[in-house]
């Protein structure tokens, strides 16, 4: 999870300005990349071919998870209004159904078991 929530953060690829002059990479940022590689991978594996496009800009596998949090918290949330519409125009002989009930017009305290 350290890697997907974002709190443990990829080290830097060089330690010193020698080092990077003479392109020595840090090993705890090649060994966090070669990791965070493999959740990606892994994530990508449960991910559907009809959607996978939407997220291969991300990087790393915190991005790639924010990704996916994004898209799918509107489209739950879209989802949601839109049966919350569907279900308060469901009607049934002049009344709403309600969980189940039917409650009739004009009389909001009258429930009726259907």
């Amino acid at each position: 999870m350290r890697f997907i929530d974002g709190s443990h953060p990829c080290p830097p690829q060089f330690t010193s300005p020698r080092n990077e002059m003479n392109g020595i990479e840090n090993q705890l940022f090649l060994d966090w990349i070669d990791e965070d590689s493999t959740i990606i991978m892994w994530i990508n594996s449960t991910i559907s071919d009809s959607v996978i496009a939407y997220f291969s800009r991300s990087t790393t596998s915190h991005q790639l998870w924010t990704s996916i949090e994004e898209i799918f918290s509107r489209a739950s949330s879209t989802h949601s209004i839109q049966l919350r519409t569907k279900i308060l125009s469901l009607t049934q002989d002049g009344g709403w159904i309600l969980n189940g009930f039917f409650l009739k017009r004009g009389s909001e305290d009258e429930l009726v078991k259907k």
